[in-house]
């Protein structure tokens, strides 16, 4: 019978056996391999890993020995791996991904005394870490540094790096700067974007225009009445009709401009952060 022991680096509750593996049966198929050849090989295959994994650790190879841990964690699950591999990235600086490690733990404790082991080495990776919760009146998506905040009791929280980052609610941005060891609330009230502003420059200019060329138009059609000649009077007059025109093109011109904006609508709110989209 062969059984498979784990030899952890730093673990305060000793060694630990896998499940015993019964014998290989006699293939049938020399070239066959049988479901127990399988799980044997994936547990040898494992249990070389962490032996790696172990060695490097002591040999401070720490991005290694995090690279073996994390193999020998996807081949066979187990806490005393994972307990081992919140230790490398701890010493990788890798606090956030270590917290999470040792909160997986947490769930699993035998007892209250790996409880409080467990606990003790995850308040290693607390002053390198920021307990981050949104609390926002009404939105879609929420973003932090292009990503959807997870929600822990529905509401948006993580736990990040120290640093400036970027919050994204629906369409409002705003940059947080965060100590390392802090527990931040982010209070927000989206609100509904607001629409462009009018371009009053622009119908200013309209404005003028019209004023001036109303002003021409009623010049040139009294001029028009107290000339004689009837040359002078017809080109008078064709001049007036022209600036009449004028005025009322720029004024039909503001009139659009001034319903457009009024028709504004709100641009849709986003379905999804920019990095999961």
């Amino acid at each position: 019978m062969t059984v498979v022991h784990l030899v952890l680096a730093m673990s305060v509750w000793g060694r630990v056996a896998a499940p015993d593996v019964p014998p290989d049966p006699v293939p049938t198929d020399p070239g066959a391999t049988s479901p127990v050849d399988g799980e044997s090989q994936r547990l040898s295959e494992a249990s070389a890993a962490f032996t790696l994994g172990v060695r490097a650790y002591k040999e401070e190879r720490y991005q290694d020995a995090r690279e073996h841990f994390e193999h020998a964690q996807r081949l066979e699950p187990h806490s005393d791996t994972l307990f081992n591999l919140g230790l490398v990235q701890q010493a990788v600086d890798d606090h956030v991904a270590a917290w999470h490690s040792f909160d997986a733990l947490l769930s699993d404790a035998a007892d209250e005394v790996e409880r409080e082991d467990i606990l003790a080495a995850q308040a290693v990776s607390r002053a390198h870490v920021v307990m981050l919760e949104v609390l926002v009146s009404d939105a879609s998506v929420i973003c932090l540094d292009g990503r959807t905040m997870p929600r822990v009791a529905d509401r948006p929280s993580v736990v990040t790096t120290p640093g400036e980052h970027q919050l994204d609610v629906d369409h409002q941005r705003r940059q947080l700067q965060l100590e390392g060891g802090q527990t931040r609330t982010v209070e927000l009230i989206v609100a509904a974007p607001a629409p462009p502003p009018l371009p009053r420059r622009r119908l200013r200019a309209l404005a003028v225009l019209g004023i001036i060329s109303g002003g021409a138009a009623a010049g040139l059609g009294l001029s028009a009445g107290l000339v004689q000649p009837p040359v002078a009077r017809l080109g008078l007059g064709v001049g007036a009709a022209v600036m009449g025109v004028g005025a009322l093109t720029n004024a039909a011109t503001a009139l659009v401009i001034t319903r457009r904006s009024r028709r504004w609508t709100p641009p849709p709110a986003p379905t999804h952060c920019p990095i999961d989209g």
